[in-house]
Parts: structure tokens; sequence; C-alpha cells
């Protein structure tokens, strides 16, 4: 069964809160998000919501929306064997994909397991914090 997990990226603080330090309620308006700081708890006013996808990387760090992945082809006999691409994790159609360019993107899982088991990906950084990573590898967010 896939885990239900969220972090939120704060525009007004620039800081990243992960699923302990939330309080998330849904209604069918939207969502409400606290954070517990300072001692007290706080809304947040300006912040992006993102999900887990239900895997991990390579070296067992949790993959999250806005995440900034290298994905390396491992399939012996692909053409593109070896082959380094980095995208971004985004929610499109009803699953998670990596971005790798405008038309270019990998399926990488909808239920929390990923499609292509021939390939090695690494969690580099996100959108939020280190998005110098996609200026320096020319990727638009």
């Amino acid at each position: 069964m896939k885990k239900t997990k969220f972090k939120v990226y704060d525009y007004d603080t620039n800081t990243m809160y992960t699923q302990d330090d939330l309080i998330i309620t849904f209604d069918s308006v939207g969502e409400d998000v606290y954070v517990y700081r300072n001692g007290s708890v706080e809304p947040l006013y300006r912040y992006e919501l993102l999900q887990y996808i239900g895997s991990n990387d390579t070296f067992d760090n949790e993959i999250y929306e806005g995440d900034i992945i290298k994905r390396t082809d491992l399939t012996p006999t692909a053409r593109f064997y070896g082959k380094e691409e980095i995208g971004v994790v985004k929610y499109e159609n009803a699953q998670f994909v990596l971005k790798i360019s405008e038309h270019d993107y990998y399926e990488i899982s909808h239920d929390g397991t990923f499609h292509i088991n021939m390939s090695d990906y690494e969690v580099m950084g996100n959108i939020y914090e280190t998005s110098e990573i996609l200026q320096s590898n020319n990727i638009e967010n």
C-alpha cells in the first residue's frame, strides 16, 4: 500500500518542512497547511504542497514532486546504456513523471513502484532550494 506523505515549501521563509512538522487539512475548497514552529502552530499562506511519489531513489532517499533527479540508464542492451539525464519530478496526467525537457519525459511512478526498472535514480536536490542545478544543466522548470 502506498504511503501518502507530503512536504511543504514555505515561500515566505524559504523553508522546506517535512511531514513531521505539518498539519494538513483537506476539504471541498482545497487544503490548509499549518506548521509547528517556535513552540506554536502557525498557518502557512504562500506555500507549495509536494507529494511523496511512493518510491525512493537508489540511495533510499524519498522522492517528492519538485525533486531534481539524475537518471542513469542501466539496461545492458539499450542503445543509451550509461546515459545520464537530469529532470524534475512532476505530476501530470494522473502519474508521476521525470520531465527532462518540454517534450521528453519518463513515466516513473503512479502506484508506488518505478515503471523503468533498469535505471538508477538519484535525488540531487529540488527546484525550491537547489534550482542552480537546473540552470547549470540548462533545464527549464
